[in-house]
């Protein structure tokens, strides 16, 4: 007997090490516009949807977002950014809510409201929507409540949302490699902008320019 315990625990630091082979295997990889996205809290797979945390996949894809604890409830908001090179993002500028454990999204379409701060951005949001799968901007829908496949969720601490879900939302384009455990994220395009010699106009020039309003360059209502 005791010449088969060396046998027994080979075997057992073999299966040991294997194991934490195939649980790495098993690891869910986030690649977002081709670089991997870290997060403190693993994502999981429930029903389908890979759920992770919810400032991680926000704040990467550009969103402002908050914790509103008492309502347990996820707030974040994208707004159109217009870089040094007068390129604007072409995420769809939206506000979304999500709580946890409800099974619901509420989505507000903030375009409408960009425009009306900066008519001049009106032909390239225009743009932006016909590229999103809007006929136009009329046919936007200021308010919806949609479905969720998953619920949002708390795992060790951390507030777990659906990704592809805001995503797309965003309007961005999601792929899943069921063999590599592997979702890839992009981006959508952003879009040239041409700027008179006064730069972005606003309906009211009295008002601070959008680099004074905020260092981000940030288009907000």
């Amino acid at each position: 007997m005791k010449k088969l315990m060396p046998i027994f625990a080979f075997l057992l630091i073999a299966l040991l090490v294997l194991g934490s082979t195939a649980l790495a295997d098993d690891e869910i990889k986030i690649i977002l516009d081709n670089e991997e996205l870290e997060v403190d809290v693993a994502p999981i797979l429930e029903n389908g949807r890979t759920l992770l945390p919810m400032r991680a996949i926000f704040e990467a894809l550009g969103c402002d977002v908050q914790w509103i604890e008492d309502k347990q409830e996820v707030l974040a908001e994208m707004w159109p950014k217009l870089d040094k090179n007068n390129l604007l993002s072409s995420q769809r500028a939206r506000r979304i809510s999500l709580i946890v454990n409800k099974p619901l999204a509420t989505i507000y379409d903030l375009t409408l409201q960009v425009i009306d701060k900066f008519p001049g951005l009106a032909p390239y949001l225009e743009k932006i929507a016909n590229s999103s799968f809007v006929q136009d901007l009329s046919s936007l829908i200021p308010f919806q409540i949609i479905p969720l496949d998953v619920a949002p969720k708390i795992v060790n601490g951390r507030t777990l949302v659906p990704l592809r879900f805001i995503a797309e939302t965003l309007g961005c384009k999601v792929d899943w490699d069921s063999q590599s455990q592997t979702v890839t994220i992009e981006n959508p395009e952003p879009v040239e902008v041409e700027l008179d010699e006064d730069g972005l106009e606003t309906d009211d020039p009295e008002e601070e320019t959008p680099e004074e309003a905020n260092p981000d360059n940030e288009i907000r209502e």
